[in-house]
């Protein structure tokens, strides 16, 4: 995205043309919307009951919103389920040390890559 005019938003001048993002981490990570977000709680999208729960899930832009979001979101979606249930099916996943999940702050860049970390996979 890009102004068509400079424009000033709190304090900072934005010249036309400068190329404009926003980062989906400040969402995802914002406490307000997903409280202690720093720790895996997948439970944060069930309900009560263990359903998928539509308002928490609405919540959650990995590929964006609006007219511009990902073309290919449907079938990514579709993909990863496909892979991640097919992969599960056949392999157990563990640390390599017991007790020692990776640290969840990656190196940032243009995106947020997650750090390295060593896993065991056992043929099930």
């Amino acid at each position: 995205h890009a102004p068509k005019k400079d424009f000033k938003y709190n304090g900072h001048l934005f010249p036309k043309g400068t190329c404009v993002t926003f980062a989906i981490d400040s969402v995802m990570m914002d406490p307000a919307i997903f409280p202690e977000p720093l720790l895996f709680k997948p439970e944060r999208f069930l309900d009560e009951v263990g359903n998928c729960n539509g308002e928490q899930k609405e919540k959650l832009i990995p590929f964006s919103t609006g007219p511009r979001s990902c073309i290919g979101q449907s079938l990514a979606k579709m993909e990863l389920f496909l892979f991640l249930t097919r992969f599960l099916q056949w392999f157990k996943i563990k640390p390599e040390k017991p007790n020692c999940l990776p640290p969840f702050e990656g190196n940032l860049g243009l995106t947020n890559m997650p750090r390295s970390f060593q896993l065991i996979l056992e043929k099930l």
